[in-house]
């Protein structure tokens, strides 16, 4: 894992947006209609080539060592958060997202850091 990332989120918490305005911790399971919507905006803002060098450069893993990457690019998603989620590492999922795509607004929309 990139040592800036991890420097960068040592002395924040990271919280993934969960509806309007309410927050959730990125450490505890992220409700059934916020992995989709997560989901779904990892699915528009990367494609077959750019997903597995963010999951390479930003979670030091293979993605296909994750999950079978031949699968559509959904199933590689859906297959990707929940393998994130089941490690304790959708926080450094979605920060990594956010930092190798920071123009694309549905990710962006899913980080608010706080000290």
């Amino acid at each position: 894992m990139r040592a800036s990332m991890l420097a960068a989120l040592a002395p924040m918490r990271l919280f993934v947006k969960q509806g309007v305005g309410a927050l959730a911790s990125a450490e505890t399971d992220i409700m059934l209609k916020q992995r989709k919507q997560l989901e779904d905006a990892l699915v528009e803002a990367y494609d077959r080539q750019t997903l597995p060098m963010m999951v390479r450069q930003e979670l030091d893993e293979r993605l296909e060592v994750i999950v079978f990457d031949e699968l559509p690019l959904k199933e590689v998603v859906f297959r990707l958060v929940q393998w994130a989620l089941d490690k304790g590492r959708i926080a450094y999922l979605i920060a990594g997202a956010c930092a190798q795509n920071p123009e694309h607004p549905k990710v962006q929309a899913w980080v608010v850091l706080q000290k």
